[in-house]
Order: structure tokens, then sequence, then C-alpha cells
């Protein structure tokens, strides 16, 4: 029996539009009083503290395979017409355990290896500056479609051996995809979306998988088909993997940077730190991930009855681990509120930890640090003309526009 609600709560509660504007007031609240909360409107456990986080994600009875919880608070119908999807679901990486998990995480590492992330470094520098001499030519930017998006897309596109209009379209199919997933609860229209770009996906990327076994070429989905057969892995394994990756591809590099941007131009003291220090782009990178996370949460399911922080839960139970919190929990950083770039040590959760550690961190970290290096350098005085938007989403710490004025470094 689910006991531990709560009585009371305050303007930045889930799902209050002031949440979506600052979630962590409400995270500070959940810290102090509540570290280990069920969220009637989520159906879902909130766990907010540095330490029980970090320690519940290395914890195997805390399982990642937690689809069939999600979809089943689907109506009857509903789930048996997205099933395929469920299934689909099944075999991510994301969503897996071992030993599943391990099979497809070894083909992962085996192609994308950190000589190939190192081989894409001056692609990467390259990019960057190109995306912000484009800006350049502008008196007015708007940070998401004009530079961050357009920047993590054509690196991903690169990295992966697709063209750039091919990965707009599959951008678009694999939006619908994780958007069903990443509401909080589940939307039977939002997965009927999601079922359709699914096929339109598997097509596609079957197609390439067939062109890359007869021409393969220096590219990570070439690096994937390559190794299959040594990791065991069969086609409909690949084609999860490989949507996977697209997901996780320039989402987190674009979001990230956005939200990193949006935070030094608050922060103009930091910004023009970064300015005078360049060396510090690094450290700043850090900041980033763990002020302001885009990706919210990591996801679990209880396998059997557990007591976390004291508080019993039982088998069968969703559980969202909130990066957001965890980062900001005094009791690890100092100062948790205060964007500081200088900050060390800095063990941010936002990449996870344990055997669900992104693997594309490398990447995103490559990506943040060049771009954030080549905006920084030449720009000066960025200036919002309007506040983020920030999605309405459980998932997410994410918005879709911000238009920027600035003044040319020369």
């Amino acid at each position: 029996m689910i006991t531990n609600e709560r009585k009371s709560v305050n303007d930045y509660t889930y799902p209050s539009s002031l949440f979506f504007e600052s979630p962590y007031k409400y995270y500070d609240d959940l810290r102090q009083n509540n570290p280990v909360f069920y969220s009637k409107e989520l159906k879902a456990w909130l766990v907010t503290s540095y330490d029980l986080v970090k320690s519940s994600l290395i914890n195997p009875t805390f399982a990642a395979s937690r689809n069939d919880t999600y979809f089943g608070m689907l109506p009857g119908e509903a789930k048996k017409e997205l099933r395929p999807l469920n299934e689909f679901f099944h075999q991510w990486m994301l969503f897996s355990d071992p030993p599943y998990h391990d099979k497809v995480k070894n083909l992962v590492r085996a192609s994308f290896t950190p000589r190939f992330v190192t081989s894409m470094q001056d692609s990467i520098r390259f990019q960057s500056n190109a995306q912000v001499e484009k800006m350049l030519q502008k008196d007015v930017v708007d940070i998401v479609p004009d530079i961050t998006t357009p920047l993590s897309v054509g690196i991903i596109a690169e990295v992966l051996g697709v063209s750039k209009n091919d990965y707009l379209q599959i951008v678009s199919w694999t939006n619908n995809i994780i958007g069903f997933m990443g509401t909080g609860t589940p939307e039977v229209e939002r997965g009927r979306q999601a079922m359709s770009s699914y096929k339109e996906l598997q097509k596609y990327l079957y197609d390439l998988f067939d062109k890359k076994r007869i021409n393969p070429t220096e590219d990570l989905v070439s690096n994937l088909v390559q190794n299959q057969q040594d990791n065991d892995v069969g086609d409909q394994e690949l084609l999860a993997t490989v949507a996977n990756i697209l997901i996780d591809g320039h989402e987190p590099s674009s979001l990230s940077l956005a939200n990193g941007i949006n935070a030094l131009i608050d922060n103009p003291e930091q910004y023009a730190l970064l300015q005078r220090s360049p060396e510090l782009a690094n450290s700043a990178v850090e900041e980033v991930l763990r002020y302001d996370p885009a990706f919210s949460y990591a996801g679990r399911r209880t396998t059997e009855a557990n007591i976390l922080g004291g508080v019993p839960i039982g088998a069968e139970q969703r559980i969202l681990f909130l990066f957001g919190g965890a980062n900001r929990d005094p009791s690890q950083f100092s100062n948790p509120h205060d964007f500081n770039i200088t900050r060390s040590p800095n063990k941010h959760l936002t990449f996870g930890h344990g055997t669900h550690y992104c693997l594309g961190s490398a990447l995103a970290r490559a990506t943040i640090s060049e771009a954030l290096m080549a905006f920084s350098q030449r720009i000066n005085n960025p200036k919002k003309l309007a506040q983020p938007n920030w999605r309405h989403s459980i998932g997410y710490r994410a918005f879709d526009n911000l238009p920027i004025s600035f003044d040319s470094r020369g």
C-alpha cells in the first residue's frame, strides 16, 4: 500500500506552469521533506537525494526494463494495438538489463570507440565555428533552430554516416517515438503517432543496413553492421540499438548546449570569465550538465519490495531518479543553485551511473565544449529578447526557442 503522499504543495508543484519554468524549488522541497515521494499525477516515486539516486542506479533490484509498467497504464485495446512498439522498446539499451543490455552495450563499445570520437574532434570544431560564423551574419538569432539543433544534427549525421536531409527526417520520426515515452503517463494518440513513425524508421534503417553491408564507410552504422555477428546481435536488435543511438544522438548535445547558453547569459560574470579564460571550457561543460540537465531523470522499475530512504516501496512500482534534484543537493554541491564554471569537484549524475552510464558522453562533451568555445570567443554581450518557453514535459528540461541579440567580438 502506498502511504507516503504529500498533504501540502507549493506553487511550483508538478504539473503547474511554474514547475516547468523552474522545477528546482519543488525538488528542494521534496529533498528536504520527502526525498522519496509518491506522485499520484505521474503514478511514480520521485527520488531527489544525490546519495539515494547514485546508489539506486547500481541497485540490481531497480530494473531499467520498465516498458510493461508504462504500457500497462494504457486501455486494453490500445495495449494490443501498440504491442509492437512495446516490443521495440524492450530491445533498447536504455530500457534493458543484463544480460541482454551487456550484449548490445558491447556491440556499441566495439563500434563507438574513444579513437572514433577523437577522430571527430576537428570536424566538431570546424562545424562549431561555421555555425557561429553563420550567426554573425544576423542581428538576431534563435539559439535552438539557428545554432544548437543544426550543429548537433550535422555532427551526429556525420557520426552515423547519413545525410543531413535524411537525418532531419529521422529526427521527425524519433521525436514522435520518444515523445510518447517522455510524457510521464502514456497517451493513446501519441502512441499511435509513435507506432507510425516506428514503421517508417524500421524501413529506412533496414535499407541503410543493407547499403552499409555492401559499401561500408568510416562511420558508426558501418562499424555496428560489421561488428554485429561477432556480438551475436540480430537485425531487430540492431534496429533497436541504432534507434536508441539516434534518439540519444543529437538531443543531449543540442538541448544541453541550449540550456548552457541560457545559463551563461543569465550569469554574465561567468560568461566573461569563459571569454577571458577559454581553457575553462571543459569545466564549463560539466557545470552546464550539472546546473540544468536536459534529461530530467533515469526511470526504473522495482523487481521486488524495497525500502528506499526509509520508505517502503512495493514490487512493480515506477521510480524516477531525478537528476535535477540530485545535481543540486547541498550535501554534495556547495551553493548548488549558483552557476559556477570553475566548480570542482563536480560529480554530477547527468550521464547516469553504473552499467547504464551514457556511452555517448564523450561525444556530447566534445560537442558542447567546442561550441561554447566558438560562441564565447566570437560573441559579446548576448542578451535574451524573450524568456525560454520551457517544454511541459517531466522527461525533458528543454525549450525550443530563445531569441538573442549580441555584438561581434570581431
